[in-house]
């Protein structure tokens, strides 16, 4: 079981229906909400950083502008994102008309300062962690805006030969339930193989000939054989999770 912060969109609430068809899908799951004032960006993110630490979430999940303040916390934390607003200082003046200008050059800065620390940021030392953390979900008739390219730009469309940004074929900027349980299963089954494929790969560099390598594991108390199982026993569910 996970604890899930669930950040809404612009306009949105904390029982907005994506948030209660999540919560219905998936009970398993230990699910949290709030209501945020999203133009205030100080505010939502010392919110969210307040609610990661009362409730210990472990994923953070967002749809639209939410998924915007949620990226910003892909360094720590895998984010699962719906139709993520990207270039919220673009995209809502065109909703709504009096927020302020300060605002807007706000999101305008933290759009290219983050773009830049996970894409170019040599001192960016999380990098490749936020990159994989961020799984995203996108409707190919989203009526608002798409910014899947983009993602794909800063975060990739694969993490370790897996999967991570899909495109919904006929969904718009809410997608149903039943694409909803589709692909979170898919983005928890990623996160799942995500950490088995580091966990395996920590034991494989620096490369080791044979004898190194027996060595090397038994000293950790395990066996080469052992290993090389566990290797091929996470392929399989590679292959299967790309097929599926």
């Amino acid at each position: 079981m996970s604890n899930i912060l669930y950040i809404h969109g612009f306009k949105s609430n904390s029982n907005s229906s994506t948030f209660r068809n999540l919560r219905e899908i998936f009970p398993e799951q230990a699910w949290f909400s709030a209501d945020f004032d999203l133009t205030d960006i100080k505010g939502t993110e010392e919110k969210i950083k307040a609610l990661i630490k009362e409730y210990k979430i472990n994923i953070l999940v967002a749809s639209s502008l939410g998924a915007f303040y949620a990226l910003l916390n892909s360094e720590n934390h895998p984010c699962i994102v719906i139709n993520p607003c990207m270039r919220p200082s673009i995209e809502i003046p065109k909703l709504d008309s009096s927020v302020k200008e300060e605002t807007l050059k706000k999101w305008a800065n933290l759009e290219k300062g983050h773009e830049e620390y996970v894409s170019f940021g040599a001192l960016a030392v999380n990098m490749n962690e936020m990159r994989c953390n961020a799984f995203g979900i996108f409707g190919n008739h989203d009526e608002l805006f798409s910014y899947k390219e983009l993602f794909e730009k800063i975060y990739g469309a694969e993490s370790a030969e897996l999967k991570k940004t899909f495109l919904v074929e006929g969904g718009h900027h809410s997608l149903s339930k039943d694409v909803l349980k589709k692909y979170f299963s898919k983005a928890f089954e990623y996160f799942k193989l995500n950490q088995e494929y580091f966990s395996l790969a920590k034991d494989l560099f620096p490369p080791m000939d044979q004898k190194e390598e027996e060595e090397y594991f038994a000293s950790k108390g395990s066996s080469r054989k052992e290993f090389y199982e566990k290797l091929e026993a996470y392929k399989e569910k590679a292959k299967k999770y790309q097929q599926d």
